[in-house]
């Protein structure tokens, strides 16, 4: 985005203004001098590190990035989530600060819930429900909840969407993408465009709630299936973009173990039952829940584990899957390098990724677990240094296969508060057998190797044909070859910048020449001065304040 087409909207500038602020207050100045937004925000200047005097030197600096993103609001709370899924991209440290984010944000107006809820659904609120409880039972930064319950008497949860918070986030959406084209290359190393783009899709996915309905119908439909657990319905008929109403789904939380110790669940095999639906997901689905801690998970009174809130689930595709499968065949046979290859191929490389010292680092990964007992791993713990080891030879992970670490780690850490002796690994390693049985059974694998062979076969079929267009292309002169250069636009704007100020360095030289000209023949005086003179002098005198301004401004003398 170019700065001229993001500062047409000057709300987008103030709010850039009030970020770089914020910014500022907590001790981040050298993130603003490193991504030069001084040359866009007239008053930077007032927010350079030093400056400061607040900053709290007992406050890590994660914990102060936490509290500008609350400071800053809705957006900001939300990108933090998402880059709570994200570990391999912002560190375990860091990522675990903004696990604690939580959307604090006061209730809006009820009748205003009601307004859009009738809105939305075209009918009054009273046509549609038996009851409203026009006191919300929830509220965060995108939305409130109410409780209400249909005419055929079932309990429903009533989601609706803040209003004008589309409006909000859309600007605020504007700026990040502005800041992150310049720290695309100021900043390389935390992947600035990867991060906007990722979260733009997610907060937009969760603006629109019929994204989290047409997942909670999956689950809905998936787990009839599953012995044990359960999602709730849907009422599509009550349900938009902007209001969403789910059944609503009683039971303990799967935290509380006093009170399933009361209504007598058996907790290790509510353990087991957790562990085999979710592997269910992770192996032969591919579609999970990629958030299940306590709060998302609820005991019915007859022992069904009920799943709620699906607004972060994760997809594994074929191909994720088969590369899974080949990660686990070359921890199997402790072929590093493939492993290292194939790591590789599953992310996103960086400038800085060296191909052998990844194969290094994994096998120093792999001997530190090669002996110990499933039952003696900390998951959580390996799944950690899984990330760091892509961060620390800078490789991107693919988001789902982070979340798929995420989901299991959570998983774990659950189902050892169900029964301390229990290890999800272990649960594990039966269904990632047979995963590994399936994919190397020959009628698998002569499938497998029947499509490899007809994409070989296009593959053959097209390169003729492609050639014979370069060529032709070439002999008319139509060959065109594109070619970027990633620090080009900054330095025409500073090019730009440069001539500007030779230019009105031209101008001021030009009107003192013709205005001393105009003092010595006396052209148009008033009173023996010269009006035209006058006037030249002090244009002259105005712009070479503004000329200097400028240049002490930028710290470029």
């Amino acid at each position: 985005m170019t700065l001229h087409n993001f500062a047409r909207f000057p709300r987008n500038l103030r709010r850039l203004g009030e970020i770089a602020l914020a910014f500022g207050r907590h001790g981040f100045g050298t993130v603003l001098v490193r991504l030069n937004l001084s040359e866009h925000i007239p008053f930077a200047k007032r927010i350079l590190p030093q400056r400061f005097v607040t900053v709290d030197p007992e406050l890590s600096p994660e914990k102060r990035l936490v509290s500008v993103f609350e400071e800053l609001g809705p957006t900001f709370v939300k990108l933090g989530q998402v880059l709570s899924a994200r570990p391999d991209i912002v560190g375990e440290q860091l990522a675990d600060e903004f696990r604690r984010l939580q959307d604090r944000v006061t209730p809006f107006d009820s009748q205003q819930a009601i307004e859009i809820i009738e809105s939305e659904l075209d009918a009054p609120i009273s046509d549609l429900f038996e009851s409203f409880d026009e006191q919300p039972s929830g509220s965060g930064s995108i939305a409130q909840v109410h409780r209400a319950r249909l005419k055929n008497g079932t309990e429903v949860m009533v989601k609706v969407r803040r209003p004008n918070i589309e409006k909000v986030i859309l600007s605020d959406l504007a700026v990040l993408k502005f800041v992150a084209d310049i720290a695309k290359n100021q900043m390389p190393e935390i992947r600035p465009r990867q991060i906007v783009e990722e979260f733009e899709r997610a907060i937009r996915d969760e603006m629109d709630f019929t994204v989290e309905a047409s997942s909670t119908t999956e689950f809905c439909e998936m787990l009839e299936d599953t012995p044990g657990m359960k999602a709730p319905r849907v009422f599509w008929s009550l349900t938009t973009g902007k209001v969403l109403t789910i059944e609503k789904l009683a039971g303990v939380h799967i935290s509380d173990v006093d009170e399933l110790d009361r209504r007598g669940h058996d907790r290790t095999e509510l353990a087991r039952t957790l562990a085999d639906g979710f592997m269910s997901q992770y192996f032969q689905t591919g579609v999970f829940h990629a958030d299940p801690h306590s709060g998302n998970l609820l005991i019915a009174d007859d022992g069904t584990i009920c799943l709620i809130d699906f607004g972060m689930v994760g997809h594994i595709s074929r191909d994720l899957k088969s590369q899974l499968t080949t990660v686990l065949l070359a921890t199997l046979s402790e072929d590093m390098d493939i492993l290292a290859e194939t790591a590789s191929e599953l992310g996103t490389a960086g400038p800085n990724f060296e191909p052998r010292r990844l194969s290094t680092d994994l096998t120093n990964l792999y001997h530190k677990y090669s002996g110990m007992p499933l039952g003696r791993m900390d998951s959580r713990r390996l799944f950690i240094e899984i990330t760091q080891t892509a961060r620390q030879n800078d490789l991107s992970l693919p988001r789902d296969l982070v979340l798929l670490t995420k989901s299991l780690g959570t998983l774990s850490g659950v189902a050892r508060v169900l029964d301390p002796s229990f290890d999800v690994l272990e649960e594990a390693a039966p269904k990632a057998r047979e995963l590994l049985i399936r994919k190397i059974k020959p009628k698998q694998t002569m499938t497998s190797a029947g499509l490899e062979m007809l994409r070989l076969v296009r593959l053959v079929r097209t390169v003729p044909r492609d050639i014979r267009r370069i060529i032709r292309k070439t002999e008319s002169g139509q060959l065109q070859i594109g070619h970027r250069h990633e620090g080009l636009p900054q330095a025409l704007l500073e090019f730009e910048k440069a001539s500007n100020r030779l230019a009105i360095s031209i101008y001021v030289a030009a009107l003192l020449v013709a205005s001393s000209l105009m003092i010595r023949t006396h052209f148009l005086p008033v009173r023996g001065v010269s009006i035209p003179g006058i006037l030249g002098y002090l244009l002259a005198g105005a712009l070479s304040v503004w000329l200097a301004w400028g240049i002490l401004r930028s710290g470029r003398l």
